[in-house]
């Protein structure tokens, strides 16, 4: 079968073999059947004959399939070998995470050769895989001299619609999207994968209560969010039944630009009024994250303005204290301090808890393991 006629069903099954035969040739496994495979793979071996005979046949009756070959020949199928060159249109947190694994983009036929943003605080940070950011002004110019195929979208919705007219006007043709805006509306005709975690998420929660699955009601489940405003309009939008949990842990921009990057895309007064719309939507009580830090976030004043924002939403604040890292410069507030800050809110009518800390006597509460790893590589 001309390999243009395969279905894209197929095709988006064809990674999936490709990871579990690497895993496979990493075990020391040289030979392997369809019905093994389907074993391991949880699928039906036909459903794997018939995939892979769409682009010829690579078993033999008896024998089953040689790992390696099998191994080698998808990958030549998905193109692994070849070196597409791409660029990265946004280094925020997701931009970054994504080339920070080394081998995703060399190993899967892509190579990574530019990183553009707009944020003067980016441009000009070397990142993880040794490429310096970019200022995106310098983008066209960059794509016609260096040329590259396709491009990894990381920026927010409101801002890729536009962005897509320039790529596609500076010859990217294709494009790895994990903004929401969907590329195909307006580029059909140009190869493109939308990734929307958020579409995934939702398939888990269905999955986890449905009665055939976990059975747990939707109300024992907890989204949290460091505050990601098109996000949160987004989940009201679903009106689910589940618990909306934001990482505040500050009253005003000016100390949550410090502690919260994201708050200079989405700053406070923008982030409350999506959680006040999603009460109003759902019904549902939103639960703020708030961590007490000693000097940062626990003044008299940041409890009155705190309560002041929450009035007339069924909130719930969940204050932290603060696990002390050596590195961090930054201390727990005093108790008296904690106990201040719950008595100014509880006073205004919002409820307000102090949560336990377990595991800061051996550095083995949240962010002191990943500390401590950190100072045991240096």
């Amino acid at each position: 079968m001309n390999e243009k006629t395969v279905s894209i069903s197929v095709i988006r099954r064809l990674p999936r073999y490709y990871r579990y035969l690497g895993m496979l040739l990493h075990s020391g496994v040289t030979r392997i059947s369809s019905k093994e495979l389907a074993a391991q793979m949880k699928v039906t071996a036909s459903q794997i004959r018939q995939d892979l005979n769409c682009f010829g046949g690579f078993g033999q009756q008896g024998y089953g399939y040689n790992v390696e070959l099998l191994y080698k020949e998808i990958g030549a199928i998905l193109g692994v070998e070849k070196k597409i060159p791409a660029i990265l249109i946004g280094c925020g947190t997701r931009g970054q995470s994504l080339i920070r694994e080394d081998d995703l983009f060399r190993d899967r036929g892509f190579e990574l050769i530019g990183a553009f943003d707009k944020s003067p605080e980016k441009i000009g940070q070397v990142l993880p895989n040794g490429l310096t950011v970019q200022d995106i002004a310098t983008l066209p110019e960059f794509c016609r001299q260096r040329g590259p195929h396709m491009a990894v979208v990381c920026i927010p919705r409101d801002a890729a619609e536009q962005m897509a007219e320039t790529l596609v006007e500076s010859g990217i043709r294709s494009f790895w999207n994990f903004s929401s805006y969907d590329f195909k509306l307006k580029y059909e005709e140009y190869p493109s994968v939308n990734v929307h975690l958020g579409d995934s998420l939702l398939t888990l929660s269905y999955l986890v209560n449905h009665p055939k699955g976990l059975n747990i009601g939707m109300r024992h489940i907890s989204l949290s969010t460091c505050g990601l405003v098109d996000k949160i309009e987004l989940l009201a939008e679903r009106n689910l039944q589940l618990t909306l949990s934001v990482s505040l842990h500050s009253p005003d921009n000016e100390s949550r630009n410090k502690i919260m990057p994201v708050n200079k895309r989405w700053p406070v007064e923008q982030l409350l009024a999506a959680c006040r719309a999603y009460f109003e939507k759902t019904g549902r009580r939103v639960s703020f994250e708030y961590t007490m830090i000693d000097g940062v976030s626990d003044a008299p004043e940041q409890a009155e303005l705190l309560a002041k924002k929450l009035h007339g939403m069924q909130a719930h604040v969940n204050m932290i204290p603060l696990n002390n890292v050596e590195e961090s410069g930054l201390k727990c507030s005093s108790h008296a301090a904690i106990e201040q800050f719950q008595k100014i809110l509880e006073s205004h009518g919002v409820t307000a808890t102090v949560r336990r800390t377990l595991g800061s006597d051996i550095d083995a509460s949240c962010g002191q393991l990943r500390r401590k790893f950190e100072r045991k590589g240096d």
